[in-house]
């Protein structure tokens, strides 16, 4: 189990924690927007693939 330090009283509490047991303070994970940002990458990523490689094949897009 990841433990992180609490930002105000230094506690170590669970990732997966939405407070700090100790004092309360409720806990932002960066997690969230990692998978956001993951997901959009990979989505850049399948477009390239898409125009670059897969739909000129098809004959569908000719890149200019």
């Amino acid at each position: 189990m990841n433990l992180v330090a609490c930002p105000d009283c230094d506690h170590q509490v669970s990732r997966i924690a939405e407070a700090c047991p100790k004092c309360g303070r409720p806990l932002k994970h960066r997690q969230t927007t990692t998978g956001i940002l993951a997901a959009l990458v990979i989505g850049l990523l399948l477009c390239w693939l898409l125009v670059t490689f897969i739909l000129p094949r098809l004959g569908i897009w000719y890149p200019v």
